[in-house]
């Protein structure tokens, strides 16, 4: 059995120089909430959630604060945007970068560490 799409939003128009990128709120979230990305030179300028009417069974929910509060997510100085292991004790704060395949054969080893408990 294959996935099939139930609805497909249609494109929404910006303001000039602004693409508009329909997605959903995922992330620690269990509604459907459909919001629009107004995205300005590459970055994304504002959120908003999306107000057409859909004609699907399973009609989206309107973007909650969470869902508008994505563009926080993205861009936060203090976001994570590459792998750090912790160096100092839990909750020191103490962490060094590392690259993407030293952190994949820290996680390959732990999964199988747990597996073997």
């Amino acid at each position: 059995m294959g996935l099939n799409t139930m609805y497909e939003a249609p494109r929404q128009s910006g303001r000039p120089g602004e693409t508009v990128v329909t997605s959903t709120c995922g992330h620690n979230c269990g509604g459907r909430c459909v919001v629009n990305a107004h995205v300005v030179d590459g970055r994304i300028a504002r959120i908003s959630t999306d107000a057409r009417p859909w004609e699907s069974d399973h009609p989206p929910l309107p973007a909650c604060a969470r869902g508008v509060g994505q563009i926080e997510r993205v861009y936060h100085p203090d976001r994570l945007r590459y792998p750090m292991r912790r160096t100092g004790p839990r909750g020191s704060g103490q962490y060094e970068r590392i690259t993407w395949d030293e952190a994949l054969d820290e996680v390959a080893r732990q999964l199988v560490r747990v597996r073997e408990t």
